[in-house]
């Protein structure tokens, strides 16, 4: 195989493909399949569980594959002037890159050796805005859980949803304490290839995330034997779906939060940032008191180390007065991913029901958070 390439087009396909194989240190899956054939250069990396297929069109000179460490290629490639990059591999996969006075040699494997990776042709699949996929994701998948125990809530459930004669895709996430929900009406989802919710694996959804900010404006994805597919302009990405039932997150949603505060998002944040940095050291929780009544909001936190802190603000307030504490790490979180909205709207129970976190015009995202004991 030979191809000539540039070296920033070499070092991005490189990047994209290190967090997948660097999760397989020592092992066949550590590398990278790299395949030339009819003017495309082709990169191929997978875990077994993520599979990233990249395609670029370039000037290939002898068609060919070779299987090399995707880490040890990507050190190389970053070090070489900023030029074009002679690639040769010759019958024994030994890897020659030239780039000016420079030349390095690099082994190879049999490209046997890798698994087969399966490609997908977007024509049945269904288009989203790349923002908007993005959007869902960001605003969900922090949610999730850490517990590797509950492999279920490691990832974000999909589904189809009819809300007000229209229709929605629909992504929720909890780890047990808080509840993700974001909306996106949609025209058509005839395409989407499912009929009950589906698990993404938060891994998964993580490297998309990374992916999609370099592709167009629009992506297209589907679910195809047991995975989870999003084709862009030069990349698929494929991941396998977690199994097991997920929980029913509607009946943790209260019906009758009737006690409703719209706040500025940035003051609330900056106030519970400065309440948390008081709390101990050993506190997990970050607990706050919230204290809301008329037009006042009151935070509240202390530690029997370092002290107490207070602050109150306005706010817009309908209901009885309330106190409630929070883990303040997750309210800064949700308000963090709301960042288009200057206010928001917070409606409460009492000291025992969760809060829920609303746009001020819009239903299209739900965030709720569980109270602590006070």
């Amino acid at each position: 195989m030979e191809f000539k390439i540039p070296k920033n087009l070499f070092i991005k396909a490189l990047a994209k493909t290190i967090s997948i194989a660097e999760k397989n240190i020592g092992h066949v899956l550590s590398n990278i399949l790299i395949e030339g054939d009819k003017d495309t250069i082709t990169f191929k990396s997978t875990d077994l569980e993520i599979a990233l297929i990249q395609q670029y069109p370039i000037s290939l000179l002898k068609k060919g594959c070779v299987v090399v460490s995707a880490r040890k290629l990507y050190d190389i490639i970053k070090e070489f002037p900023d030029k074009d990059i002679d690639v040769a591999v010759d019958e024994r996969f030994k890897m020659e890159l030239v780039s000016g006075k420079t030349r390095i040699r690099l082994n190879g494997i049999e490209p046997s050796e890798f698994p087969k990776i399966p490609e997908y042709k977007k024509d049945k699949f269904f288009k989203l805005e790349t923002d908007s996929l993005l959007d869902m994701i960001e605003k969900t998948v922090f949610a999730t859980s850490n517990n590797e125990t509950k492999r279920i809530l490691n990832g974000v459930y999909f589904e189809k949803i009819m809300r007000e004669e229209k229709k929605f895709i629909r992504m929720i996430a909890t780890d047990g304490h808080r509840l993700s929900i974001m909306d996106k009406e949609v025209e058509n989802w005839n395409k989407i290839n499912i009929t009950e919710g589906v698990i993404i694996p938060k891994k998964g959804l993580n490297e998309l995330k990374r992916i999609c900010e370099d592709e167009a404006s629009e992506v297209s994805f589907n679910f195809v034997d047991n995975n989870f597919v999003v084709i862009g302009d030069n990349t698929t990405l494929s991941m396998r779906l977690l199994q097991g039932g997920y929980p029913n997150y509607q009946q943790v949603i209260p019906k009758r939060n009737e006690n409703t505060m719209i706040v500025n998002r940035v003051e609330l944040i900056n106030a519970l940032k400065r309440m948390s940095s008081i709390c101990s050291l050993t506190d997990e929780f970050k607990k706050v008191l919230f204290t809301v009544e008329g037009s006042k909001l009151s935070l509240y936190s202390k530690s029997p180390e370092l002290g107490e802190a207070n602050e109150e603000f306005d706010v817009e307030y309908i209901g009885m007065p309330l106190e409630v504490s929070f883990n303040s790490k997750f309210f800064i979180e949700a308000l963090n991913v709301m960042n288009n909205a200057e206010k928001v709207r917070i409606k409460f129970g009492d000291k025992e029901t969760p809060a829920l976190l609303y746009y001020v015009n819009s239903a299209e995202y739900l965030h709720l958070i569980m109270p602590l004991r006070s």
